[in-house]
Parts: C-alpha cells; structure tokens; sequence
C-alpha cells in the first residue's frame, strides 16, 4: 500500500513481565485498493507485521454506503476498540515516557452507568458525634397516623 495510516500504539505486559506492543494500520494505493493489517510483538525486539486484509465496499448504491477506504478504517477502528477492550492498555505515556504515575482506565458497567468513586470524610466530619436518636416507640397503628401531632 502506498499510504499507510497507522492507530496510536497499544502496549500491554505479558506473564513474563516483558512489554508487548501492538499497532493497527489501515493502508490504501487508490480508491479501489485499500485494507487493514496489525503490527505486533516485543517491545525493542522483533515486530511482526500480518499481511493485508482487503477491505471490499459496503451498502453500495445506498445512503450508508462506504467506500473501500472508509471501509478500511472502520475495520481499523473496530479491531483497534476490540484490542482495547481486552487485555491491552492505553498506558502510551506512562511506557514510552517512564513515568511513575498511575493511570486507571474505566468503563461504563452492563447498566451503562460510569462507576462511582468513593467521596472523602473531612477531620470535621469524623469528630461530631452522632445525634442520640429517640427510643420511644411511636404509638398507635400505621393507619391511625396522621399528618398532625395528636396521638391516640
């Protein structure tokens, strides 16, 4: 492929504490050429390339119709998000860098809501004691209840 495109670098580490990478690329010659391919390995070591996956045209003659390029980059994408997903981290800064921080990658939970984060008690909150509930027991029923203050 003439031009070649490549996705940001994944990198995870493996059982044996070494740092693996894996790069995503979606390449095309012209409009009827075009396709993805993975670049993976060792970091600093041997890389090894995949060979092209041709992308064909999809929804031809439609509203949602793609190209073989834009084709190509959604595989691209979709390959990419699935890496993701799984076991490979984001973590480009924290490896390439050398940084010492720590980065928490979260996701939304099967409901579709993002997690909560645990909020922080001040020294003010901890030192006020608790207020003494009553020990009476209210009197009377649930039904005979009512908004006002009478009790029966």
């Amino acid at each position: 492929m003439k031009n070649v495109i490549a996705l940001p670098t994944l990198y995870k580490r493996d059982t044996k504490g070494k740092v693996r990478v894996l790069t995503i690329e979606y390449g095309y010659d012209d409009e009827t050429t075009a396709g993805t391919r993975s670049v993976a390995g060792i970091q600093e070591g041997q890389l090894v390339t995949s060979g092209w996956k041709l992308s064909t045209p999809k929804n031809v003659g439609k509203v949602n119709a793609t190209t073989n390029i834009t084709q190509a980059l959604a595989e691209a994408q979709a390959n990419w998000d699935n890496a993701i997903q799984g076991a490979w981290s984001f973590a480009v800064l924290g490896l390439v860098l050398g940084t010492a921080g720590m980065y928490e990658i979260e996701r939304k939970d099967a409901s579709g809501d993002w997690p909560e984060r645990p909020t922080k008690t001040t020294k003010e909150e901890m030192i006020q004691p608790e207020e003494k509930k009553s020990k009476e027991k209210p009197k009377g029923s649930w039904r005979n209840r009512t908004g006002s203050s009478e009790e029966e």
